[in-house]
């Protein structure tokens, strides 16, 4: 595989974020990138912080050797992905979910009261790995939401008929533009939203 200078890379991710495979393989690349632990999120943090602000050609070549340095100890994770294409792609996915994560910082869940649409993910979800790193159980009461951290107790009210339940958030999402949160399947039952699909919500924290 030849190696790709920081201008392909990026060329890449914009052509990936056109097609409709590339949020197909969203899930997986949040997966992989759990699995490579700390030393993945570390260089994360320098490179994001090297393309954000690269000053000369010198950093952005130190910038593309750590990320060739940290593609080559990472071998398993690429055996399988097929063709070419398909492993860059895949590279170029992994590499825009680095930056989403650095970008959705995690806030205080103290007095956090929002308004907006809830969406819930069942059966097609049901024992994947969530960003926390537990199982999504479609039967708990839990939800997904793109700040809050691990553990946050949230009050979710639907506003079209006054129900409400009380859920733990453990994992990362909405992942769709315009949506405060979603629920698990057993939450979006409470709530009555099973049939609609969607709901406006009023989202309180609870801790």
């Amino acid at each position: 595989m030849s190696k790709l200078t920081p201008t392909e890379i990026f060329i890449h991710i914009a052509i990936a974020v056109k097609d409709p495979a590339f949020w197909a393989l969203h899930d997986l690349c949040i997966t992989l990138a759990l699995r490579v632990g700390m030393q993945f999120w570390t260089l994360c943090v320098r490179c994001c912080v090297r393309a954000a602000t690269p000053s000369c050609d010198a950093e952005r070549q130190e910038m593309h050797a750590s990320m060739e340095d940290w593609h080559e100890s990472q071998p398993h994770l690429l055996r399988h992905s097929g063709t070419q294409p398909m492993r860059r792609l895949i590279f170029a996915c992994s590499l825009l979910t680095l930056l989403a994560g650095c970008a959705n910082h995690i806030i205080d869940p103290h007095g956090y009261d929002e308004t907006g649409t809830a969406a819930y993910y069942g059966a097609r979800h049901h024992g994947n790995r969530t960003a926390s790193g537990e199982p999504f159980n479609q039967n708990a009461l839990t939800a997904a939401h793109r700040q809050l951290p691990f553990g946050t107790r949230v009050k979710v009210t639907n506003l079209d008929n006054d129900r409400s339940v009380v859920v733990r958030i453990n994992d990362r999402g909405p992942h769709t533009r315009g949506r405060l949160i979603d629920v698990s399947r057993e939450a979006a039952e409470q709530l009555g939203m099973l049939r609609s699909g969607t709901a406006p919500v009023r989202v309180q924290a609870l801790d």
